[in-house]
């Protein structure tokens, strides 16, 4: 009896793994290959949507300098199977990072939450007790590295596909630890992008700076030249410091005389 060849299992199993890897595959490369949040965020949630992994997307990103998230980008898959950009609906959603909405408590705990049906801390804007809709899974799931949260994702779904979302959600993780490296890169380029404009606004402002105090300079010399009234600098020590032509036409003396000794020598008793 021969024993019978073991599957291998380093290969995907089923055609939903296969669609998975692939579109991972896509979103990856494209945070490799560019510094655009926006072509970032947009790769992510429409390969995502239409890879058929989660049926919707929202993101929102964490702003700790603000103490806010910002509802950034939503997508989702419309009852005919068409992928809809819903990022301008979301445009206005910005959140404190104290506020009780179930968005700003995931970015700020960093806690995964999956709520049943209706709930006080989802947005009124889009979730309404009152509604007669049908029961819904609404899934918050922060992409974070070590205690930092960088942004929260969330989705939906019914109550029946709850086990296979939760399942898909676990298959992001290595995913969403590449979303959080190409966020982290993004950050550091964006700063190193304002630095280098506040840095070339600074070499503008010195060498305007610079002009205008060349050209004072010049207007002073020539006032200080030209002027026909005795003019001078002089120090605490009794010496002149800078004397203009009207001295030496008016006194006699040449500059370096004049500067040798004290100017009340020069001064009638």
């Amino acid at each position: 009896m021969t024993d019978s060849p073991k599957p291998d299992v380093s290969q995907p199993q089923n055609v939903d793994e296969i669609r998975l890897l692939d579109s991972f595959h896509r979103i990856s490369r494209s945070m490799l290959v560019s510094m655009d949040r926006d072509v970032i965020l947009d790769t992510m949630c429409r390969e995502i949507v239409h890879a058929g992994i989660l049926r919707s997307l929202m993101v929102a990103l964490v702003d700790e300098k603000k103490r806010e998230v910002r509802v950034v980008k939503g997508y989702v898959r419309t009852l005919s199977d068409q992928i809809r950009d819903r990022s301008d609906d979301f445009s206005e959603l910005v959140y404190g990072l104290d506020d009780e909405n179930i968005t700003a408590e995931v970015a700020r705990t960093g806690t995964m939450q999956v709520i049943d049906g209706w709930d006080p801390r989802l947005d009124s804007k889009f979730d309404r007790q009152d509604e007669p809709n049908p029961p819904k899974v609404a899934y918050f799931i922060p992409v974070s590295h070590g205690p930092k949260v960088y942004a929260v994702l969330a989705t939906g779904s019914s109550p029946e596909e709850r086990s296979a979302t939760l399942r898909r959600i676990d298959a992001m993780a290595p995913l969403l630890d590449h979303f959080v490296i190409a966020l982290n890169h993004i950050r550091q380029y964006e700063k190193a992008q304002s630095f280098s404009t506040q840095l070339a606004r600074s070499h503008h402002d010195l060498g305007h700076e610079m002009e205008e105090r060349k050209r004072a300079e010049q207007e002073l010399k020539l006032f200080y030249h030209l002027n026909l009234d005795m003019m001078c600098i002089a120090g605490f020590d009794g010496y002149f410091r800078h004397l203009n032509p009207s001295w030496s036409k008016t006194l006699g003396f040449t500059d370096e005389e004049l500067k040798a000794r004290p100017f009340i020598e020069f001064v009638h008793p």
